[in-house]
C-alpha cells in the first residue's frame, strides 16, 4: 500500500502541490523524480516560494492538495501565477509564516494583509475573531487606509479649485473638502473588535468599501466550506479509533473505488487516516 510519502513523492513529480505542514500551505514541487528511502522519515521537495530544496520530516505534513489535478500545465501555470507575488514580499520568517497561513492562501488574503501592513492575520479575518492584543496596530492601518483614501479625494479636489470656477462653486468645493477633512476624526474605534466591525464601519462618504476589503469580508461567510471540514475531521477521528483490520481494508476499498469522486485533500487525509491502523 502506498504511504503518504510515496503518495506525494508521485505527485509532486507531475504538480505542484500545496502541503500543509500545521497552519501553513506550503507550494512544493519535485521535477526530478525522487527515489524512495524507505530508511528515513524526510522527503526533499522543491519549495517554489524560496526557491530551494527543502529537507521535510514526513510525519510533519498533515496533508497536501492539489489544484487542477488532471491538468499538469493548467496546475502549473495557475499556482506559478498565485505564488508569485508571495515571493516578493517575503522577506524574513514572520512574514513568510503569515502569508503561507492556510487562510490567508485558501482564501487568497494576501493583498489584505498588504494593506494592513500585516498587523492582522488570515484566521482573524475568516473566522471573524477578535483582535484581542493586536487591535491597536489593526485599528491603526485601518485608520491609515481611510486617512490615505481622503488625502486621495482632498486632492481630486484640489485639482477642481484650480479650474476656472465661480465663487459659488468655490466656497462649494472648499465645504465639501472640510466634510472630507473631518472623516478620520469623527470615527470612534472604541468598539471595533473584529474584521466585520471594520467593514460595518466604512466611513459612508468613501463608499463603495476598496474591493480588497470587500473580497476578503465575503470569507467571513464560507460557513459551507468550515462545516465540510468540519465533518471531514470527525471521520478522521472515527477512523482512528477503528483497530480492525478487516473493517479498515473494505473502508480502504471503497475509498480507492471513489476517488475520482474527491478532492485530493480528503482522499489523502482518509487514506493516511486508514493506512496507519492497518
Amino acid at each position: 500500500m502506498s504511504t503518504l510519502k510515496e503518495l506525494l513523492v508521485k505527485d509532486s513529480s507531475k504538480y505542484i502541490c500545496r502541503v500543509k505542514i500545521g497552519n501553513l500551505l506550503i507550494p512544493y514541487t519535485n521535477s526530478e523524480k525522487i527515489s524512495i528511502d524507505n530508511n528515513t522519515t524526510n522527503i526533499s521537495l522543491f519549495n517554489i516560494i524560496t526557491e530551494q530544496v527543502d529537507t521535510i520530516d514526513i510525519e510533519s505534513i498533515d496533508n497536501y492538495t492539489i489544484l487542477h489535478e488532471g491538468n499538469q500545465d493548467k496546475n502549473k501555470t495557475a499556482e506559478l501565477e498565485f505564488f508569485n507575488e508571495y515571493k516578493e514580499i517575503i522577506k524574513d520568517e514572520t512574514i513568510y509564516n503569515k502569508v503561507l497561513n492556510q487562510y490567508v492562501v485558501n482564501y487568497s488574503l494576501l493583498k489584505l494583509l498588504k494593506l494592513f501592513n500585516f498587523s492582522i492575520d488570515g484566521k482573524t479575518i475568516v473566522k471573524n475573531e477578535p483582535f484581542g492584543e493586536n487591535k491597536p496596530a489593526i485599528v491603526n492601518s485601518y485608520i491609515e487606509i481611510i486617512q490615505n483614501k481622503v488625502d486621495k479625494t482632498l486632492i481630486e479636489l484640489d485639482e477642481l479649485l484650480t479650474q476656472d470656477l465661480g465663487e459659488e462653486d468655490i466656497e462649494d468645493i472648499n465645504s465639501i473638502k472640510e466634510i472630507f477633512s473631518d472623516v478620520v476624526s469623527e470615527i470612534d474605534t472604541t468598539e471595533f473588535n473584529t474584521f466585520t466591525d471594520l467593514y460595518d464601519n466604512w466611513p459612508p462618504l468613501l463608499l463603495p468599501v476598496p474591493d480588497v476589503i470587500e473580497d476578503a469580508f465575503k470569507s467571513n461567510n464560507c460557513m459551507l466550506v468550515e462545516e465540510s471540514t468540519d465533518d471531514h475531521t470527525e471521520v478522521i477521528k472515527t477512523i482512528d479509533k477503528i483497530h480492525d483490520k478487516n473493517i479498515l481494508s473494505e473502508f480502504l476499498k471503497i475509498l480507492k473505488k471513489n476517488k475520482n469522486k474527491l478532492i485530493s485533500y480528503h482522499y489523502n487525509t482518509l487514506y493516511n487516516a486508514i493506512n496507519k491502523n492497518l
